[in-house]
């Protein structure tokens, strides 16, 4: 089971679920003629499923699962078999008051995108609700250590953000070198051209905002490699 953490606004746990596995897919690349190396290039994917009522709290509550430890062979963070993974969600005041639905990501990002070669992917998101979608770079948010690979319950908030190589590699920079990778905050459109080989860690959110007053509802992160 994953272990899911609920905390209140003051970090502190709410209470902890243990959701059960549903399945396991596997996310396969489209072929690319500039893909040379041999075998198959594909993520497995595994979903846990659940439901919780929470009652109205003042401050919401922050949901979150954690991980360690990410991919040894990242060249653009410090120490990244160290260095593990948050994946939260706030769940504010306002989207409990209105009965929100979180807005969800359509595709899955590219597993391999080639090297002097333009990417344009579609990251938008589809919000039920009709509400106003922003989309921005993030840095991504360390969790489990290689010591505690799955805190259970997930450490209580705030959260550290990975730490870049600097200077070559920034928020605005996660590739390092060619075109910068770049989402236009209104159609969640990503585009890059990399000028190296390598393997690096990006991250994404897109900011929810209610169609009619503009306030915010929620923020839902992804970080991808």
């Amino acid at each position: 089971p994953a272990s899911i953490g609920i905390f209140d606004r003051a970090g502190l746990l709410v209470t902890e679920l243990q959701v059960p596995f549903v399945r396991e897919d596997t996310v396969t690349n489209i072929p690319n003629e500039c893909l040379v190396i041999p075998g198959n290039v594909c993520v497995n994917t595994t979903t846990y499923v659940t439901t919780v009522t929470l009652p109205f709290k003042e401050g919401g509550y922050q949901i979150v699962y954690q991980r360690c430890c990410r991919n040894e062979t990242l060249q653009n963070i410090v120490e990244p078999l160290e260095t593990g993974a948050t994946y939260n969600i706030w769940l504010t005041e306002a989207a409990m008051l209105k009965q929100n639905s979180s807005p969800v990501f359509q595709e899955w990002p590219p597993i391999f995108i080639c090297v002097d070669e333009p990417l344009n992917f579609d990251h938008s998101a589809i919000d039920s609700d009709g509400d106003s979608l922003v989309y921005k770079l993030v840095m991504p948010l360390q969790g489990g250590t290689f010591a505690e690979s799955m805190p259970q319950p997930p450490n209580p908030p705030p959260y550290d953000e990975v730490v870049l190589i600097d200077p070559t590699y920034s928020v605005d920079n996660f590739l390092g070198f060619g075109d910068p990778l770049a989402i236009s905050p209104d159609e969640g459109q990503m585009t890059v051209t990399p000028g190296i080989f390598g393997q690096f860690v990006v991250g994404v959110a897109v900011e929810e905002y209610d169609r009619q007053t503009g306030e915010l509802l929620s923020v839902s992160r992804r970080d991808f490699q």
